[in-house]
């Protein structure tokens, strides 16, 4: 999560002239928001804007309120949301506000 707090212009193939703190990763219910139940792989709406995108898992930057060891994701091959413990590998997708 503070990987993303870093990312800037130029780093990762950013050309948008971004500065240090301006990406973040999403909550759970920001990435809950883009699935779409009757898609797969990716889960995504036709059309969506997004480049790149796996049919994996991504993580969201929400703690599980019950286990503190454990954060929210998104599964976009057939897009579910679960938690899973913050030690395992899953992509991220930094976002940042519309300026």
């Amino acid at each position: 999560m503070n990987l993303a707090k870093r990312l800037q212009n130029g780093q990762c193939g950013l050309r948008d002239r971004s500065v240090v703190g301006q990406w973040r990763l999403p909550g759970k219910n920001a990435l809950e928001n883009l699935i779409d139940n009757n898609a797969r792989d990716p889960a995504l709406p036709a059309g969506h804007p997004f480049t790149g995108v796996q049919s994996d898992t991504y993580w969201s930057s929400t703690p599980d309120a019950a286990n503190t060891s454990m954060a929210w994701y998104v599964g976009l091959s057939i897009g579910y949301i679960t938690t899973d413990a913050k030690t395992s590998i899953n992509y991220v997708w930094p976002v940042r506000d519309g300026r």
